[in-house]
């Protein structure tokens, strides 16, 4: 706007100082004539001046046109630049050589919880912020260049800051919140998978360096050979669960084929039958299943997340109990409801089920063994299919989950 302004008063004085000439000009001749009447002298003086009248007004429209040109080309530019920062995630800030802000997009005012004309030709200091983040202009002038990672409550901001010239400043603000948690999660999940590998292996270490010394009686070797088997198949078990969760941030759209749910549930079920004959536990089948109900989804981890279920189902129920699946149809979703006549969860433990490695209480669950990962697969597969889930759970009642997915 700025540049556009002096453009046109460039041209209102080059106008000026164009009148002035030609009017001194035509003064000029006029007195050399001697006449006594101005005005028929002025018409004259006028009419002898058009071999240089005319390239002077071709010249002064030439610049005008010119000038406007130029005016609207910088302003055009501005408006583009303006557009492109105010539609930026990142906020973004220019400070002059006395840290006062000379320029910021809508993001940046976001991050700052102010109106724009609030913060423009503030100094940047002065504003209500971060020791830390007040102090970063100076280790950027110092240093050419400086950044910053901030926490604010439940969001994260990275600050990256670098020396435009000799004394101006940018910042750009970057969200970096869904980050730092995938960051703070994978540093979690590693500490936790060397935990776990670490306890069976330990105990299979344990028991077998005692039958190395001899210290087993004979009676109790087989008792031991059963627990280093045990470990072995549950270190196993936890090895798969691990695999089988990293492969699901490496699925491709070309994996997603239509299929139907109540295949999926069905092929589950079947592989579960033996299982639950030999807990003595019944499993059941209602609602629609003579229906198709077809979704876009990966077959493989779609089967995974209904035995899941069922399988916890089964383990954590009571001979004469069931484990039924429900499939039915609301609100243009397809519903999946598995419900067992189990133990049930205490309610201060519904909401960490879903994390990883995460198990209830062991003082209820007696010698069922478990990785801890099973349903943070259920939770991630639904989630990767744009589903939904939720348990509802009373102890010593049961448990019934319920899975929502789009037509």
């Amino acid at each position: 706007m700025k540049m556009k302004l002096f453009y046109k008063m460039l041209a209102r004085v080059m106008a000026v100082l164009l009148a002035s000439a030609l009017f001194a000009f035509l003064w000029y001749r006029m007195q050399g004539k001697n006449s006594p009447g101005i005005n028929e002298n002025f018409g004259e003086a006028a009419l002898q001046l058009g071999p240089f009248f005319v390239p002077l007004v071709v010249l002064l429209i030439c610049l005008a046109y010119y000038l406007a040109q130029e005016g609207e080309k910088n302003y055009s530019k501005r408006i583009e630049l303006k557009t492109v920062t105010d539609n930026m995630n990142e906020g973004l800030l220019v400070l002059d050589d006395d840290d006062v802000i000379i320029f910021l997009n809508k993001s940046a005012t976001r991050f700052f919880s102010l109106r724009k004309h609030s913060l423009l030709g503030k100094r940047f200091t002065d504003l209500p912020l971060e020791a830390e983040l007040k102090f970063l202009p100076e280790k950027i002038k110092l240093y050419g260049k400086g950044t910053l990672l901030l926490e604010r409550g439940q969001s994260f901001y990275q600050v990256n800051g670098n020396q435009i010239g000799k004394k101006g400043i940018a910042l750009l603000i970057m969200d970096v919140t869904e980050r730092t948690a995938s960051e703070k999660l994978r540093r979690e999940f590693s500490a936790n998978v060397s935990h776990e590998l670490k306890t069976p292996l330990q105990s299979i270490l344990g028991y077998s360096e005692i039958m190395l010394n001899g210290l087993v009686r004979q009676e109790d070797q087989h008792r031991f050979q059963q627990k280093i088997n045990d470990e072995a198949h549950n270190l196993l078990a936890l090895i798969d669960d691990i695999i089988k969760l990293s492969r699901l941030d490496e699925l491709k759209e070309d994996q997603f084929v239509e299929i139907s749910l109540q295949k999926i549930c069905g092929q589950a079920l079947d592989r579960l039958t033996k299982k639950a004959e030999e807990q003595q536990v019944i499993l059941q089948k209602e609602g629609q299943w003579e229906q198709d109900f077809s979704i876009r989804g990966v077959p493989h981890l779609l089967e995974e997340i209904i035995f899941n279920l069922v399988d916890n189902g089964i383990k954590y129920n009571h001979p004469g109990g069931s484990v039924t699946v429900n499939l039915s149809e609301r609100e243009n979703k397809y519903v999946i409801y598995v419900s067992d006549t189990g133990i049930g969860i205490a309610p201060e433990e519904q909401s960490h089920i879903f994390e990883r490695f995460y198990r209830v209480d062991r003082s209820r669950q007696k010698n069922i063994e478990g990785t801890g990962l099973g349903l943070a697969i259920v939770k991630h597969g639904v989630t990767l299919h744009k589903g939904t889930i939720k348990v509802i759970s009373q102890l010593n009642q049961g448990t019934e989950f319920v899975l929502k997915f789009k037509k």
